[in-house]
């Protein structure tokens, strides 16, 4: 009887492969510089103006530490029909689309900045998976939310559970990326200036020897 190991080991190689590459860096700075783009414009433009018809209620987007029924509610009624078709047809427009940019662009800025480091690619890459994770989530919270404003003046209660528990898992594992993100970026700045602080040195220890020694 043949065995199912190899078969398995070679499934778990090609997984870790797969968050063993480096991307490349230009696209990955595309990625980087475009999801930037989106999210300031929907951070100046429709997000402010979801807000003004709300009367200062915050989007669900922006409760990253949850919300219930009331909440939902005075949200929605707030808007008002003009403020809920704004919502539905400009600002999650954009929403359906930039989580695919950061969760993708925030994947390759990962692996490309961790191929700048001695750290092994094939253990740490999968921190890269984060903002897949969290772009996921933001995809399943858009969905219900898209159902709360289609379904109102019903509020139903399932519905909203479910999409302030999506909103609270986005953010949070957004800022734990982040957090790893940070400490990657610190980890390679220490790592140059070490660098270089040891070939100030080295050139310091060659030149020694052939200078010359002052006149007594």
């Amino acid at each position: 009887m043949l065995s199912n190991k190899p078969r398995r080991d070679d499934e778990v190689a090609g997984r870790a492969s797969l968050f063993g590459k480096v991307p490349d860096g230009k696209k990955t700075l595309a990625l980087f510089i475009i999801s930037n783009l989106v999210n300031v414009f929907m951070l100046t433009v429709t997000i402010p103006q979801v807000v003004q018809y709300s009367g200062g209620l915050k989007p669900f987007d922006l409760m990253t530490s949850g919300y219930d029924v009331d909440y939902a509610r005075a949200f929605l009624t707030n808007l008002g029909d003009e403020g809920r078709g704004y919502y539905l047809s400009h600002h999650l427009a954009l929403d359906m689309i930039y989580p695919a940019l950061y969760g993708l662009g925030g994947a390759a800025v990962w692996l490309w900045l961790l191929s700048k480091t001695p750290f092994r690619r094939d253990i740490f890459g999968w921190i890269g998976v984060l903002p897949l994770i969290s772009s996921g989530a933001d995809y399943i919270e858009n969905g219900l939310i898209i159902t709360l404003l289609l379904r109102f003046p019903e509020i139903p209660e399932i519905v909203t559970l479910l999409s302030s528990i999506a909103t609270t898992f986005k953010s949070s594992t957004m800022l734990v990326f982040i957090s790893l993100l940070v400490f990657l970026l610190l980890a390679i700045g220490v790592r140059k200036f070490l660098f270089r602080q040891s070939q100030v040195e080295f050139l310091a220890t060659r030149q020694e020897p052939g200078r010359l020694r002052p006149s007594t």
